[in-house]
């Protein structure tokens, strides 16, 4: 391949920073502290990867003596960018969690709770397969990495995947990176298959799903208090927590679903549960549901579908609007 890069030769790692924007995972609390990253701190994934760099630019107004494009119309203002995270789902991907609740588990479980969490951000790599020497590893790098949404997408017959979005501070490519302790090599963890989820719900059969489409998603403060009076993004303060469930499966007559009109936008106290299962391990997602959407397209020869939006909402009886908790 000569100098070329091919995106089936790299893997990649992210683990949770010791601060925004530091690219380190671990601080042996020394003074001052002594920051690096660890491999026992990162998740190795096969999957994909996608970084967007981007920088503001803003406008001069200034008089340029010509009616051509010049490069003093416009300077540079903050740095900014974008990263999406995706893939087949393993259960061994708990950091996909941990970086969308901001939060370590009580008992394995992980919640929206009434007081939003602290914000924590994640380091991301590309790890090339490049001969690492002394420790150092050839990387594309992104530092600073918010968490905007987590989705979870399981349909019929195939694998359930994932997709995570958000933001970045920073970004390098093609430099030489110290990571310290043992290298767990490229490795191929069990995927989550849709024929072994498990589903308990108040749509369709009930419990059976042709699809389901969780969104998980964080709500920031807005740019300016993220970046003051700084060329990057200095902070992230969450707002609010939100979720958004829509499942799918085949409409029976003596379904629920039968005064879709009066029921949009009512508190019936819902609960929807999506256990994923692989081997001995499981996330069981509870979803409390306020119905936004019913959908019933014409299946022309075929059965008709349940197809029902839900957002996520606690109550007065109901403390969490959504959990997952993980064995």
């Amino acid at each position: 391949m000569g100098n070329y890069r091919s995106g089936n030769k790299y893997r990649v790692a992210i683990g949770l920073e010791t601060s925004l924007g530091s690219g380190n995972t671990y601080s042996d609390g020394g003074t001052p502290p002594t920051l690096s990253i660890r491999w026992q701190d990162l998740t190795v994934m096969p999957v994909k990867l996608e970084l967007n760099p981007d920088r503001q630019l803003i406008d001069t107004n200034y008089k340029t003596g010509t009616s051509q494009a010049t490069a003093y119309e416009q300077v540079q203002g903050v740095t900014d960018g974008t990263f999406t995270l995706s893939g087949k789902l393993s259960l061994d991907y708990e950091i996909l969690l941990k970086a969308m609740f901001h939060q370590s588990p009580v008992d394995h479980k992980y919640t929206f709770d009434d007081t939003p969490p602290k914000a924590k951000s994640l380091v991301m790599m590309k790890v090339w397969d490049d001969a690492p020497t002394s420790s150092k590893y050839k990387v594309d790098i992104a530092k600073g990495c918010a968490v905007d949404s987590l989705v979870i997408t399981g349909r019929s017959k195939e694998a359930i995947e994932f997709t995570l979005t958000g933001r970045l501070t920073d970004h390098q490519r093609e430099i030489e990176q110290v990571i310290t302790g043992t290298d767990p090599g490229l490795t191929f963890p069990d995927v989550v298959q849709f024929g072994d989820t498990g589903y308990s719900g108040n749509f369709g059969e009930t419990n059976r799903l042709t699809e389901f489409t969780l969104t998980l998603t964080n709500i920031y403060i807005d740019d300016t208090k993220r970046y003051t009076n700084s060329m990057s993004r200095l902070r992230d303060i969450i707002l609010r927590q939100e979720g958004e469930l829509n499942v799918k499966g085949l409409f029976k007559q003596e379904t629920t679903e039968l005064n879709p009109m009066d029921d949009i936008g009512v508190d019936k106290q819902l609960s929807e549960s999506i256990t994923l299962v692989s081997g001995t391990n499981s996330w069981v997602i509870g979803f409390q549901a306020l119905v936004t959407a019913f959908d019933s397209a014409d299946p022309d020869r075929d059965l008709f579908e349940s197809n029902v939006t839900m957002k996520a909402i606690a109550s007065v009886d109901v403390a969490n609007s959504v959990s997952i908790q993980t064995s």
